[in-house]
């Protein structure tokens, strides 16, 4: 890789790095979809996990909200101020956030597009993705399981580079490190388990087509020894609460009932087979004409703040969300021709598989919450994000196909181009009118207080 690629690399990371602190100077830790101040309260006063109904986000595993509490503590001792503790807390999610980006860069650079261009054309759409901007700066788990992710995917990657005789235990060892962070994050962590066992499954055939059985049988009982460990490491977790709690894969919603107020109400109710632009464009934000549509709510969620936490209903923001619109469907249309390149090039190759396989199973995850669960909450574009680093890749290899056509380079750099001047003009929107937006979270009881003996 040239050091001219690596500069252009740096220099997108660190506009991401921009963006993602412009809007954390404008948001505050209240501001945010859930409640996760209180179970990071929990684990600082009480110093103990909660029970699972002891609060709305008090069922999610507890590594996020442990390493949060020892900030909210380091920070207070530190400057013995409330809201600063708490800032300190949020801003953690906009270094894993930055972090993830150069990590994404090193995994296009394994498994990514051939040209240095369609590459950094892929890690500018990651770094103006409207949602990873958000996220980045909520206070919540999200972008310490898309970290994890992305850790994973990275060493899943280098531990395949060299061929399955040259991998060694540590590169496993890593590898199940990452997956466990990714599974005592955030419930839908548990589908990153696809890359060892698709590890163990790759070094075996590998090993098979080189001749090398003997060889790969005096490593087996260690590598399986480590896979084991791993493993339960990982489903540790999600085995504790299934034993106390007599639930798989326990949701908040299994013990409080509020959300079943909302639209749409039931699987019936809601259509997974159309997509409405027109309607968005009429309406930007959440409304009935688009509320029971699946896939416009996984679109509008992805490229524009559709469930409004930063912006008002303002012409202005109809007119931003037009542009953001535009350039989702654009950038889109480039993922969706990278996936059909992907299964060509791909197809009988397992380790590249497992990563097409992950895709899917992180677009699968919002169905699945969704037919469980049929309100608008559960239809979350957030679900996707784990899933970005294998995203990046199937971009880059659209970008690729668009650049080697000198007739469609424009197209590429547009649609890039109009990405970056949509979320412009959402930061720029969002410090006119957040407090407007921030009171009227205020007056939906969706502006969270911050939990008694941390300031409240």
């Amino acid at each position: 890789m040239s050091n001219r690629g690596v500069r252009w690399a740096a220099a997108l990371v660190i506009v991401g790095a921009a963006l993602r602190l412009v809007l954390f100077v404008a948001s505050p830790p209240s501001n945010a979809n859930d409640d996760h101040m209180r179970p990071i309260a929990h684990y600082a006063t009480h110093l103990s996990r909660p029970e699972p109904d002891a609060c709305w986000q008090c069922y999610q595993p507890p590594l996020y909200y442990v390493v949060s509490a020892a900030i909210l503590h380091a920070a207070y001792f530190t400057t013995a101020d409330f809201v600063k503790s708490w800032r300190a807390v949020q801003l953690l999610n906009v270094l894993l956030s930055v972090a993830g980006l150069a990590i994404i860069w090193r995994i296009l650079a394994f498994a990514g597009a051939r040209d240095t261009v369609p590459r950094l054309c892929a890690l500018g759409v990651v770094v103006c993705l409207p949602r990873e901007i958000y996220s980045a700066v909520f206070l919540a788990n999200d972008a310490l399981l898309g970290f994890a992710v992305s850790l994973a995917v990275l060493l899943y990657l280098g531990a395949i580079e060299n061929g399955a005789l040259t991998m060694s235990g540590r590169r496993l060892a890593g590898l199940l490190a990452a997956t466990a962070m990714a599974a005592w994050t955030k419930q839908h962590g548990l589908i990153v388990v696809l890359l060892p066992l698709a590890l163990v499954v790759w070094e075996r055939g590998e090993c098979l087509s080189h001749r090398a059985l003997a060889e790969w049988r005096l490593r087996r009982r260690v590598r399986l020894a480590v896979l084991a460990i791993g493993l339960l490491a990982i489903g540790s977790e999600e085995l504790y609460k299934t034993t106390a709690t007599g639930r798989l894969l326990m949701s908040n919603q299994d013990y409080f009932d509020f959300p079943k107020v909302q639209a749409p109400g039931s699987v019936e109710a809601i259509s997974f087979s159309d997509f409405r632009p027109v309607a968005l464009l009429r309406e930007p934000t959440r409304s009935p004409a688009t509320i029971d549509s699946f896939w416009t709510e996984i679109f509008a969620k992805l490229w524009f703040d559709y469930d409004p936490k930063f912006l008002t209903g303002t012409e202005r923001s109809r007119q931003v969300a037009a542009i953001s619109y535009a350039a989702g469907l654009a950038v889109s249309s480039i993922w969706g021709l990278g996936l059909v390149l992907a299964l060509m090039r791909w197809r009988g190759s397992i380790d590249r598989m497992a990563l097409l396989a992950l895709q899917v199973a992180y677009l699968v995850v919002p169905l699945i919450q969704t037919l469980r669960f049929p309100y608008y909450s559960s239809m979350k574009a957030v679900f996707l994000l784990p899933a970005l680093p294998i995203s990046a890749i199937l971009l880059s290899l659209g970008f690729e196909w668009l650049w080697e056509r000198p007739r469609l380079r424009g197209v590429a750099l547009g649609a890039l181009a109009l990405l970056l001047v949509a979320v412009l003009a959402q930061l720029l929107l969002i410090h006119q009118e957040i407090e407007n937006a921030l009171l009227a979270s205020f007056r939906r009881n969706q502006l969270w207080r911050v939990p008694p003996g941390w300031g409240g």
